[in-house]
């Protein structure tokens, strides 16, 4: 962590970057394109002039993704905005900007206070006895681990039915959450480690996220995704497609995500408004109110993608990397966890759909011991990588889907070790290697210093 950080700070820049971001949704939309292999940094002009470059596709999977040879960099939309080529337009957006800056900097601090102010009058919190200590992360923490027979069961116990009833009998608390009051999951010292985020208070939101429902079932069945997947993920039995940036897997850099026959479909729900503001809610609660160091983390990580790889985001003005849609009306996911997301960051996920909260796809947090209810267009934010978790079975009259965002862990690792694998970091810096090696005994309370507590939160606000 920066030994520098000022927590208030953080938070006013937050606000400010995404506001910023918010207002230049329209110059800075990405389009979903195909990549090419280049050298990192990328120059603009290669990007355009290299006709005969040869294109290679990444996966769907972001376990699958495959070995390269070189960063997948996704090529700028033909009219998208490259200030370093084009001075006159880069002058206008800054003073765009700054006329921007001018307007809100009077009002700048009590606008992130009262938004912190109003979430937190609630006086709600969701308290549990169990430290992030034992969250089971990875060496270095930067992923998590898979869970093992003990941990998570059989395969078949992974893909058991859970009902509500079951798991108030093995001692699990049941939240009864009207997926509109914000309301933090605390451990026993305190630590906000996972949000019920909510929604806006706007009533124009849970409309425009049926709208989301309605065009993913739509056109989802225009794309022949029927209500489960010819074979089980593990995940569960539905269609799920991903986009946006990741690695793993062999790879040496970060890859690209494409959903390949799918890529026109997921280009229309990224192009699509309810789910544009769906993001920005899902990353707008995380930045402001309940985890500015991690999004610190988070924007550091986006700052070097976007120099060295000139990436394209799904969604302006989101700090995630990643994006999932998962399709079919009756989604409920295995007991599982997504152990190659950043181990002590939090992915978002926002239920969608015409469905009974109180008895379908009610949220399990197992090693928490809670079972959430988790109403349409509400959004809860969690570690998913060390948390294992799953969802009661969706009722047969109720119809649910579900989306979400994330940011692989092997990517933070990646930026960490200075753009470089670690065995290319051990090759070209032994000493700078070692010192990384031995830091790894630490990381984990050091990822834990990331999370924000609530007397932090309550004292800000005074």
């Amino acid at each position: 962590m920066n030994p520098a950080f000022h927590f208030q700070n953080a938070v006013e820049q937050a606000l400010e970057d995404h506001q910023n971001a918010a207002l230049e949704e329209d110059d800075l939309g990405a389009d979903f394109i195909e990549y090419a292999p280049l050298e990192s940094p990328c120059p603009v002009d290669a990007v355009f002039s290299s006709s005969a470059t040869k294109r290679k596709r990444c996966t769907v999977s972001v376990e699958d993704a495959p070995d390269t040879d070189a960063p997948r960099i996704p090529l700028p939309p033909s009219g998208s905005l490259d200030t370093a080529s084009n001075p006159a337009q880069s002058h206008k957006h800054q003073i765009r900007a700054a006329k921007r800056r001018l307007a809100k900097a009077s009002d700048r601090t009590s606008s992130h206070q009262n938004a912190l102010r109003q979430v937190l009058s609630h006086g709600t919190a969701v308290e549990t006895d169990r430290s992030a200590e034992t969250f089971d992360a990875s060496r270095g923490a930067h992923t998590g681990k898979p869970g093992t027979k003990k941990q998570l069961g059989t395969v078949e116990e992974r893909r058991d039915f859970y009902q509500l009833a079951d798991l108030l009998a093995q001692g699990f608390e049941h939240v009864k959450w009207d997926g509109r009051t914000p309301t933090p999951v605390i451990d026993r010292l305190g630590r906000i480690v996972a949000v019920l985020a909510g929604q806006p208070e706007d009533p124009t939101y849970s409309n425009e996220l049926m709208q989301a429902y309605d065009l993913m079932e739509t056109r989802g069945h225009a794309y022949g995704i029927g209500s489960s997947a010819s074979q089980p993920q593990k995940r569960g039995h539905f269609s799920a497609y991903n986009c946006g940036t990741t690695m793993g897997m062999g790879n040496r850099f970060p890859v690209f995500m494409n959903p390949k026959a799918k890529r026109p479909l997921i280009q229309e729900l990224l192009d699509d408004k309810p789910f544009q503001r769906m993001a920005s809610y899902q990353s707008r609660t995380f930045i402001l109110l309940w985890a500015p160091r991690v999004y610190a983390e988070y924007e550091h990580v986006n700052g070097v993608l976007r120099q060295k790889m000139r990436i394209c985001p799904n969604f302006a003005g989101s700090i995630f990397l990643g994006a999932a849609f998962n399709f079919g009306s009756n989604v409920w996911t295995y007991k599982h966890r997504d152990q190659l997301n950043w181990a002590f960051g939090w992915c978002a996920i926002t239920a969608l759909g015409r469905f009974d909260a109180r008895r379908s796809a009610q949220l399990i947090l197992w090693e928490l011991r809670l079972v959430i209810d988790f109403p349409h267009a509400a959004t809860i934010l969690l570690p998913s990588a060390v948390i294992t978790h799953s969802n009661t079975v969706v009722h047969p009259d109720d119809h649910r889907n579900s989306f979400t965002q994330f940011s692989a862990g092997a990517i933070f690792r990646w930026v960490e070790n200075g753009c470089r694998t670690e065995a290319k970091f051990a090759e070209e810096d032994p000493e700078g290697y070692e010192a990384m090696m031995a830091g790894k005994s630490t990381a984990v309370e050091r990822r834990m210093s990331l999370f924000s507590t609530v007397d932090e939160l309550c004292s800000f606000v005074k």
